[in-house]
């Protein structure tokens, strides 16, 4: 075998190995994410301000605060935000002035920048974010694809078409933790108040 078939065939055997590689690494490429979803449930206080009711859930939520929400590697599914002992679907206009007044879900902003907050009233410590209304980096959009990029918004209402709950897709595309801001507006006097804890993202293979 002369030097020119021989480097032919050394050619020929690493696109067959590269070839074979790539074919056994394309069924994990492409394995479907494991559906996880997340129910948070939020309840506002007489003095106007809001609470999230749910402790941490998920991957890494040992020693999380509440509202903290855990997705391992190659996991993704809806996150469901739901306001305490009020029907889902109440709207403004279902207000009758009886009784306290209804309160809605008016916006979600996200953020890529944020972290722990000790309280000491309560002795706990809190994830908390920070710079919303700027612009997100990669970690935020690409498990987020509807969000606005140059301000972190994914989800804007008025309060006359706005509802008691939320879903928002976590597409956990990246390892990172992405902060939200939910935004309550209570219907007759229009105050607003926000709860601002983190997802957990592990990312995908």
């Amino acid at each position: 075998m002369n030097d020119e078939t021989s480097a032919l065939a050394r050619r020929v055997a690493r696109l067959s190995l590269m070839l074979i590689v790539g074919m056994l690494t394309m069924p994990l490429l492409a394995q479907p994410p494991t559906p996880v979803d997340f129910t948070v449930k939020v309840f506002p206080r007489q003095d106007g301000t809001v609470e999230i009711e749910t402790g941490p859930q998920g991957n890494g939520a040992a020693g999380k605060g509440r509202g903290y929400m855990g997705y391992g590697q190659n996991e993704a599914g809806w996150t469901t935000f739901q306001i305490r002992r009020q029907n889902p679907y109440l709207t403004c206009a279902d207000d009758d002035g009886n009784g306290p007044s209804p309160w809605v879900i008016t916006g979600l902003r996200l953020s890529d920048t944020g972290g722990d907050v000790y309280d000491g009233k309560k002795g706990t410590t809190q994830q908390r974010g920070s710079g919303f209304g700027t612009p997100v980096n990669e970690t935020v959009w690409q498990s987020f694809m509807l969000v606005d990029r140059e301000n972190g918004v994914l989800f804007k209402a008025d309060k006359d078409t706005a509802q008691s709950f939320l879903q928002v897709y976590n597409y956990n595309m990246l390892q990172a933790p992405v902060y939200y801001e939910l935004e309550l507006t209570r219907c007759r006097d229009d105050h607003v108040a926000v709860a601002d804890p983190v997802w957990g993202n592990g990312g995908r293979r």
